[in-house]
Formats: structure tokens, C-alpha cells, sequence
């Protein structure tokens, strides 16, 4: 078999449809997909994520205490 192994899962990439490389580092398909949906989610802007604020308000906070 040709292909590279997932360093998450341990597949054959060409077991997978391919997938890609994240950090050089070989990644099947399902895996890929996997992280790129919660990459989506831990980065959305209206995300209520602490004390009913959302990310980008908690950024504006830190920027006023630290610059």
C-alpha cells in the first residue's frame, strides 16, 4: 500500500479519500474533517463562551487590562 498513516487514527490515508497534512503530519480524511468542524466552532465570534460573553468581547477585555 502506498499512502501515509494518520498520526491520529493510525489509517492508510488512501483508505480514507486522502486527506491532508496538518502541522506536516499526515491526516486522513475523517479526521481531517473532524478537526476543521471544531476549529469552526472554537473560533465563531458570537459564541457565548464565559459569564454570558462572548469571545470577542473576552479578547476586548484582556486587550484594555494588558494592551
Amino acid at each position: 500500500m502506498s499512502g501515509f498513516y494518520c498520526y491520529i487514527c493510525g489509517k492508510n490515508t488512501d483508505e480514507t479519500d486522502q486527506g491532508g497534512f496538518l502541522n506536516a503530519q499526515p491526516v486522513c480524511n475523517v479526521c481531517f474533517s473532524a478537526i476543521m468542524r471544531w476549529y469552526k466552532v472554537a473560533n465563531r465570534e458570537d459564541e457565548i463562551i464565559d459569564h454570558g460573553k462572548t469571545r470577542g468581547e473576552l479578547n476586548q477585555e484582556v486587550e484594555d487590562l494588558y494592551g
